[in-house]
């Protein structure tokens, strides 16, 4: 995936949320989100206390240089809840910091060529979404756990008529600890389209976990678009060496009848075979305890928690889902409210908060 691109492809979908120049196609916006996040236990031992959500503040700005073929896009995560982690992670390819992405875009014709930071081509819509978009609570471990912004280059086409647009992708790993000076890169091909009511977004890649060492990854999203009503569906599946022992699958039905008013609901199972997970980090290494976390953070905790003696490895699954309801009372603002709850955390997630989208360029 094209940062570049995914930021202009998502203009339709943040159409009535956002204010953009028409004239210039410049969208320079701020972006602040504040969030209430109480928690309930399901049973004894379930996951209790409040936090802020996904409380941030982000800077959103793209455009292009003049009457030009280049274009730029630069996303900033500039506060969080947690700021010092967020800028103490600066020059970190292996886990998030402020900057979420900043690349510049040649385009002649139906080719592209995107140099920068940028988000790592993963055919998934859940990864697709804006991150000021996402609830985090009703997200994936892989959404939640895999660093998408690395640096490198992209090149790509689109058809004539826009419906098609393939790319290719060279970018630092995730397991690398510092950009370029790990040597580990990811090599990654895209397809991404519209036709009809239908739109793929697939991909195949290899992340370098070591010199010439990879872990294998496939992503397929496919989402249906009829009337009202929008079915998604992401299935992936990635491996050490190209063993495809750990599996996601998420499905998302939304319903907006108006510009004002939308309610989605989502589901995710996610499957580890093994022992050995491949996406996520130890919080043990960073003297904490895993079950301070909501999400958990690897499948080999989530799955763990779940299995009972005797019982096989390969039947460790892990699952969660809820539902959002958004409302937009004005044209720049968003209110929501989003239930979740998974099998790990064994807790309700409340989460109430809303959205602001202050344009910059009239």
């Amino acid at each position: 995936m094209l940062c570049c691109f995914h930021a202009f492809a998502q203009e339709a979908e943040v159409a009535g949320r956002t204010t953009e120049s028409e004239d210039s196609g410049t969208q320079w916006l701020i972006v602040p989100r504040i969030d209430v996040n109480p928690y309930a236990p399901l049973k004894n031992g379930g996951y209790k206390g409040f936090d802020l959500g996904s409380t941030s503040l982000y800077g959103l700005f793209e455009g292009a240089f003049g009457e030009s073929d280049f274009s730029y896009s630069v996303e900033a995560h500039l506060l969080s809840s947690d700021p010092a982690a967020l800028y103490g992670n600066t020059f970190r390819s292996d886990d998030v910091n402020w900057l979420d992405w900043a690349n510049i875009t040649y385009a002649p014709g139906n080719l592209y060529f995107t140099a920068g930071k940028q988000i790592m081509s993963v055919g998934s819509f859940e990864i697709d979404d804006y991150d000021y978009d996402a609830h985090i609570n009703l997200c994936s471990t892989l959404w939640n756990n895999l660093q998408v912004y690395q640096w490198g280059i992209a090149a790509g086409w689109i058809s004539d008529d826009e419906s098609t647009d393939l790319s290719l992708q060279m970018v630092t790993s995730p397991y690398g600890e510092r950009p370029f000076s790990s040597g580990l890169y990811t090599y990654s091909a895209l397809w991404r389209g519209e036709y009809g009511p239908w739109m793929p977004l697939w991909s195949v890649g290899a992340m370098a976990y070591d010199k010439g060492a990879y872990v294998g990854h496939i992503a397929v999203g496919n989402q249906f678009s009829v009337g009202d009503f929008t079915l998604g569906l992401d299935l992936s599946t990635r491996g050490y060496d190209f063993d495809f022992n750990e599996t996601t699958a998420v499905a998302l039905l939304g319903w907006e009848p108006s510009e004002k008013f939308a309610l989605k609901a989502k589901y995710g199972i996610e499957y580890l075979s093994g022992s050995e997970d491949v996406i996520g980090w130890d919080p043990y290494l960073d003297d904490e305890d895993p079950s301070d976390y909501y999400v958990p953070a690897s499948l080999r905790y989530a799955c763990s928690k779940r299995m009972a003696p005797g019982v096989s490895p390969e039947k460790r699954v892990y699952q969660f889902g809820g539902i959002v309801a958004e409302y937009r009372p004005m044209e720049n603002l968003r209110v929501h409210a989003a239930l979740a709850a998974n099998t790990w955390a064994k807790s309700l997630s409340v989460n109430i908060g809303a959205t602001y989208f202050l344009s910059l360029r009239k």
